[in-house]
């Protein structure tokens, strides 16, 4: 990009802002993706997120599961480009710059941050990358802009997420409203109730629970699914995500709102 372009991006508002209006330095438009992009639909934030890798929407969840973390922002910019290019002089590492030429504005996977007040930043990356000199030179340069800032920075091993957790997260986010699945609002709390007695008294599989509870609440079928879906996500039942949720299996419940 040229550094005219770089400044109308920016004047434009990206790499600006925070919750529902911040606006990434990067979106799945800006750039080739190594891997399948993803736009999720923050809980936190209530904004579309642009994740470049599937590693980012992995981390992802677990923030947006994190009571702690209260807003995320991904693919933050290093801002600006000419103090991540000192950096680089002063280090003697060669900055990164676009394929053809050109200024090239840094970016972190994740700013986060936390109920305390406080940000943190989090770059993704797979353990075997950390075994490339040239990526430990670029992790360089990041390091050292945020430590100036006195910002708390680090790298996220990808393999190091512990994915049943992940799984069942993914599994509930697009649950954590009911809206549009048809439910009266009247209706909820007696649904609920009803719902979880039945969980927590029988020793079938929450499919079948669910499945024996639309038939006798006269619902449509999957509808008590997706409210056990619903309650977890709300942290309504209390379950113990660290073992992958399945449907063909009893549901145990830790602790459950009403029981």
């Amino acid at each position: 990009m040229t550094k005219e372009a770089i400044q109308k991006r920016w004047k434009a508002g990206h790499g600006q802002g925070e919750g529902e209006g911040y606006k990434p330095w990067l979106t799945i438009q800006s750039v080739p993706s190594q891997g399948q992009v993803n736009r999720p639909l923050g809980w936190k934030t209530g904004r579309v997120h642009h994740l470049l890798s599937l590693n980012e929407l992995h981390y992802f969840y677990l923030l947006e599961w994190s009571s702690l973390v209260t807003d995320i922002r991904e693919q933050f910019p290093l801002w600006p480009a000419e103090e991540t290019e000192e950096i680089a002089r002063s280090l003697n590492i060669r900055h990164p710059s676009p394929p053809g030429g050109g200024t090239m504005v840094m970016s972190s996977d994740f700013r986060i941050t936390l109920s305390s007040g406080q940000d943190v930043v989090r770059t993704m990356k797979e353990g075997s990358a950390l075994n490339d000199d040239r990526t430990i030179e670029k992790l360089d340069i990041e390091r050292e802009y945020w430590g100036r800032r006195g910002v708390d920075w680090g790298v996220v091993v990808a393999e190091d997420i512990p994915m049943p957790f992940v799984q069942n997260v993914k599994w509930l986010h697009s649950h954590s409203t009911l809206d549009g699945f048809g439910f009266d609002a009247n209706d909820l709390p007696a649904l609920m109730r009803y719902l979880t007695a039945e969980v927590l008294t029988s020793t079938d599989a929450l499919a079948v629970v669910a499945r024996r509870c639309d038939e006798d609440l006269t619902l449509k079928p999957g509808s008590c699914l997706t409210l056990a879906r619903h309650l977890i996500a709300t942290r309504q039942w209390q379950v113990d995500l660290c073992v992958p949720i399945n449907p063909s299996r009893r549901l145990i419940l830790q602790r459950a709102q009403d029981e």
